[in-house]
């Protein structure tokens, strides 16, 4: 995984890395022991998280197996829970490369006091 790779390089950043996905929490667990991810793999079954990001993948249904899937990605959310660099396209072979994301997050990162680049809003509660 990519990512493993360059975890080093945003956490020397002062940055976090997790990943989500819509897979359930014991395929996770599975996953992240047989490869050894030494970073949290969040599970988003239902897809709640990426659509309040604004990400959900429309091409499926809710009753299809697939839904919850949200575009390939990444993001940055601050300790305060703003969402400053996102990054996320419907083709998975168009991503962002790690180094784009890491001169972003620099250039973010050493703007200090800077509004936030797209804040995301959860959906309103109904009922």
């Amino acid at each position: 995984m990519q990512l493993t790779e360059w975890r080093q390089k945003y956490e020397a950043l002062g940055v976090a890395v997790a990943a989500m996905t819509y897979d359930d929490v014991p395929v996770l667990e599975v996953f992240a022991a047989e490869r050894n991810i030494g970073f949290p793999l969040l599970s988003d079954k239902g897809g709640k998280n990426v659509s309040a990001l604004g990400i959900l993948n429309d091409m499926y249904d809710e009753d299809h197996p697939g839904y919850g899937i949200g575009h390939p990605g990444v993001m940055y959310v601050d300790s305060g829970g703003v969402v400053r660099l996102k990054r996320a396209v419907p083709d998975y072979k168009e991503r962002p490369s790690f180094e784009e994301l890491h001169t972003a997050l620099t250039a973010l990162l050493g703007e200090q006091g800077d509004p936030p680049t797209e804040a995301a809003e959860p959906p309103a509660e109904k009922g």
